[in-house]
């Protein structure tokens, strides 16, 4: 028996942090031949550790990420771009990311 299916025994910490593990594995996962670009990449990876998808089931990780993909690449190209060249996650660069995420989610 898979420990996940222990839910009911877990408690509430531990089952959030086995919920958010569920969604960062599914995050990671790219469709053959439907490449991520890296800054996409990095934006998705901190939305998913950060909990902006917390409210969001697992298995509907795939068609949230391919439409904020597509939000991102449209909307904020200059991000998606940039963010590879920066060395370090400055506050400034942290906060854009957290306002694109809060954008999408409130569209």
């Amino acid at each position: 028996m898979p420990f996940a299916q222990f839910g009911s025994d877990l408690d509430k910490d531990t089952k959030v942090r086995l919920d958010r593990g569920a969604r960062i594995s599914e995050v990671l996962k790219q469709g053959q031949y439907k490449p991520v670009s890296t800054g996409a990449q990095i934006i998705l990876i901190y939305a998913v550790v950060n909990g902006f998808l917390d409210s969001t089931e697992a298995s509907a990780i795939s068609k949230w990420q391919e439409d904020f993909v597509d939000y991102l690449e449209s909307a904020h190209q200059d991000l998606v771009l940039t963010l590879p060249q920066k060395k370090e996650l400055t506050l400034e660069i942290e906060n854009k990311i957290k306002e694109v995420i809060n954008s999408y989610r409130n569209s």
